[in-house]
């Protein structure tokens, strides 16, 4: 396996065993693989996710903003 398939493989388990599901950056970079794979639906999970998580204003702007445009 390789490619977006892979990486999301590989970025699920490090979120699985380390201390990542409240970083809100691994939820994004999840986000943009799901939408390289063509899992919409997913991948706007994934950036209210990411928004959930965010530690600025900025962020939780930013987040959903890309959840609804993708």
């Amino acid at each position: 396996m390789d490619g977006p398939a892979a990486g999301l493989a590989d970025l699920d388990e490090v979120i699985a065993v380390s201390r990542l599901e409240g970083y809100c950056y691994s939820h994004a970079a999840r986000a943009q693989l799901l939408q390289r794979l063509g899992q919409s639906h997913d991948a706007r999970r994934a950036w209210v996710h990411a928004a959930s998580t965010a530690r600025s204003d900025a962020e939780r702007r930013y987040f959903p903003s890309r959840a609804s445009r993708d």
